[in-house]
């Protein structure tokens, strides 16, 4: 009768084990991270493939192809203006704008020294800047932002400072 009870318990134990392991599963993202490589020198936005040997050109091009999660190594050169968010002034009073769920890193790529010209994020890239129409009302009469970004930047060099607007 002892051995029947070691059994059960080994079995209940694997079992246990067994189903830990598929919730343990079942919570990680079925999204793998991918690593994007930008050459402002001498990527190609329209035949290249974001590889560390066919790497993109611009910013824009990386925004388009990346997911939440994934990693952009910069090389050294001028990336110009880095924009992202609510571009369109007739939807500033509609929906939030997500980007990405997880965040997405811009990086200096290893012993290489990026600029960007500024930074711009957020709802507010019109020409009304005083306006509060970039803002959701959320009740109370105090506005509040409606954009997440999850963007990082980390090794750059910002030659004209971040504007951030609506974010949360």
């Amino acid at each position: 009768m002892h051995y029947r009870t070691i059994r059960r318990c080994h079995f209940l134990c694997a079992f246990i084990a067994g189903i830990l392991l598929l919730l343990a599963l079942t919570g990680t993202k079925a999204y793998a991270a991918h690593t994007f490589y930008l050459d402002a020198v001498n990527g190609n936005d329209a035949t290249d493939d974001g590889s560390s040997s066919k790497p993109y050109k611009t910013t824009v091009k990386a925004m388009s192809v990346v997911s939440s999660g994934d990693t952009i190594l910069l090389n050294s050169g001028n990336y110009g203006t880095f924009m992202a968010g609510r571009t369109d002034p007739i939807d500033y009073a509609g929906n939030a704008v997500n980007l990405f769920t997880d965040w997405v890193s811009f990086k200096a790529a290893p012993a290489q020294t990026p600029h960007l010209n500024k930074i711009d994020l957020g709802t507010l890239m019109y020409l009304d800047s005083a306006s509060n129409r970039h803002k959701l009302d959320i009740g109370n009469g105090q506005p509040a932002g409606n954009a997440n970004a999850y963007l990082r930047f980390e090794g750059l060099t910002i030659d004209d400072g971040v504007s951030i607007e609506g974010s949360r």
